[in-house]
């Protein structure tokens, strides 16, 4: 069973793969995480916090206010690569909260359509 931390980390990490970012680069983003995430996660999963990964691939920020991670971007020599964790925290509650499939069909019941 993976941690709430965990299942967080690898959502950001497709999200950047997705991206186009190379396992190497993922590799040093994900060093980052694990050393700074900790920190933040509770108040992320509790949704007090908003939380902002940015990477141009060399230098990584995680920044929970919305005026730092502006003038991260405005200060950038390259095109930066944004990421919200806050977002991928809330789709993991999300679908904790959302019942499976099965638990949504009535079951004994079937809908069939007459041929015309």
């Amino acid at each position: 069973m993976y941690s709430p931390e965990e299942v967080v980390e690898i959502t950001v990490i497709a999200e950047l793969r997705r991206k186009g970012f190379s396992l190497q680069k993922i590799r040093r983003v994900l060093r980052y995480l694990q050393r700074e995430m900790g920190k933040h996660l509770g108040r992320v999963m509790a949704g007090t916090a908003e939380m902002h990964l940015l990477t141009d691939g060399k230098n990584i920020f995680l920044e929970d206010s919305q005026a730092r991670v502006i003038e991260v971007l405005k200060s950038a020599k390259q095109a930066m690569f944004l990421v919200c964790v806050s977002d991928q925290a809330r789709r993991l509650t999300a679908a904790q909260r959302k019942p499976a499939k099965a638990e949504t069909q009535v079951s004994g019941t079937r809908r069939t359509r007459a041929a015309v």
